[in-house]
């Protein structure tokens, strides 16, 4: 029974995981963004 319930909890952690790594990716595409911007600006 223990086990059945650890296996649950690595999948969901591993999803969340899979989430949050998409979620930092879209996240640093947008700080990038934002730098080259105020590069460009401050030229």
């Amino acid at each position: 029974m223990e086990n059945r319930v650890i296996e649950k909890a690595i999948e969901i952690n591993v999803s969340v995981n899979k989430v949050w790594r998409v979620f930092y990716r879209l996240r640093g595409n947008q700080a990038n963004g934002r730098i080259l911007q105020h590069g460009l600006e401050n030229r």
